[in-house]
Formats: structure tokens, C-alpha cells, sequence
């Protein structure tokens, strides 16, 4: 699953064990939260 459209320098993936449902379905509700952000919006994940 991808949240974000991104491909410049600098980006990354990092596959995470598919028993991780708990932190996944949280992901996804976050997710929805999100959607009012622009494409131009920075986040930043700590």
C-alpha cells in the first residue's frame, strides 16, 4: 500500500512484516486524514 505519489531524491520504501495488521489498519485510518493535505504539503515523520 502507498500513501504518497513520490519518487525524488531522498525518498525511500521499507517494506514491513505483513503480520503487522495492528499497525497497518492504523496507517490506513491516518491515511484518511490526510486527504485534505495539497501535493505540495511537506510532512514530516518522526
Amino acid at each position: 500500500m502507498a500513501m504518497f505519489k513520490e519518487g525524488r531524491d531522498g525518498s525511500s520504501v521499507k517494506y514491513i512484516d505483513p503480520s503487522d495488521n495492528q499497525g497497518a489498519g492504523s496507517s490506513i485510518r491516518w491515511g484518511c486524514m490526510v486527504q485534505e493535505f495539497n501535493q505540495i504539503t511537506k510532512l514530516k515523520f518522526l
